[in-house]
């Protein structure tokens, strides 16, 4: 489960990639003490040159965080996913 990102993204030396593939790795689910239970949710959001590139297990050319607080634990992923698809314009779930 990922994102197709239509978006262009810059590299520092000059070249751009666009229809790149983005998914969400290490979710880590923590339970604040506080009087009204709150969760914060966090995620490793990794992009790749493709899905092909995941699937084949290669390194992303970047690692980014998605930390989102609620106070609700249902659906995890699409919490995340929801909070990641706000960082992009253009994009196609990729199921």
């Amino acid at each position: 489960m990922g994102i197709i990102v239509s978006d262009e993204y810059n590299f520092d030396n000059g070249m751009t990639i666009s229809n790149y593939y983005v998914n969400i790795d290490n979710i880590t689910i923590k339970k604040s003490n506080l009087q009204e239970f709150q969760y914060t949710i966090s995620a490793d959001v990794c992009s790749y040159v493709s899905r092909e590139h995941r699937n084949q297990q290669k390194q992303p050319f970047n690692v980014g965080k998605a930390i989102i607080t609620g106070d609700t634990v249902n659906d995890v992923h699409t919490q995340i996913y929801t909070d990641v698809k706000t960082r992009y314009e253009n994009y196609t779930d990729a199921i």
